[in-house]
């Protein structure tokens, strides 16, 4: 039977002075390397390859766009036009899959990562048009 004083401060609060039971809580933040795939015509990031750190719950969405902000070169305004969504110009890979704009770091980290002991690298190239890919085939 719990006590009165077990009933007043949180389950794990009283798990952990009793029962010297203690909960790991995971890192919010998750490291993270972004580098350029050379062989799809990407300029380097200003600062070079980037080691960042970010919130597990960003989405590749924001990666693509913290690139293309970052791009030595920018990619041309005649391609991307005035309002550009860099989703269409440009796809996030890790260990050669390219991952979904709404995928979230955390996800990624799990499931094509695999590896908790190194930072996640990710590379980030430009995306193949429809008349690329036709251009490809032939």
């Amino acid at each position: 039977s719990r006590s009165l004083a077990e009933h007043m401060v949180p389950h794990w609060v009283s798990e952990a002075l009793l029962a010297h039971r203690f909960y790991s809580r995971e890192k919010a933040k998750v490291p993270f390397y972004v580098r350029q795939d050379p062989a799809r015509s990407l300029s380097a990031l200003q600062d070079g390859s980037s080691r960042l750190e970010a919130l597990r719950i960003l989405r590749m969405r924001q990666v693509v766009k913290y690139v293309a902000q970052q791009l030595s070169t920018p990619l041309p305004a005649d391609e991307v036009g005035p309002d550009p969504v860099w989703e269409d110009h440009i796809e996030i890979l890790c260990n050669g899959r390219v991952l979904p704009a709404e995928m979230d770091l955390y996800s990624a980290r799990l499931l094509a990562w695999r590896n908790p002991s190194d930072d996640m690298e990710l590379v980030y190239r430009r995306r193949l048009t429809g008349h690329e890919l036709g251009s490809r085939d032939m």
